[in-house]
């Protein structure tokens, strides 16, 4: 069985316009805050059950973990 380590794959580089670059580069932008939203309302959403439900004080700054492939459905909350 063969190993990528064991080849040496040819690198080929190529300069992008102006314009493909701007491409690339703003569609990564976008990419990037759509991410940022999606942790905010990650965040928001498990801020609220740990403050509603779980105890936690109103001005508290929490973090969250959880290990989505762990079927115990464990949230941990560290305070920062």
């Amino acid at each position: 069985m063969g190993s990528i380590k064991n080849n040496k794959l040819k690198e080929e580089k190529h300069t992008l316009t102006d314009a493909e670059f701007n491409y690339v580069m703003n569609a990564n932008r976008a990419k990037q805050q759509h991410i940022e939203a999606d942790n905010l309302i990650l965040s928001a959403f498990l801020n609220y059950v740990a403050k509603s439900r779980l105890g936690y004080e109103v001005k508290q700054d929490l973090q969250f973990e959880l290990d989505f492939s762990d079927n115990s459905h464990t949230l941990k909350v560290i305070k920062l």
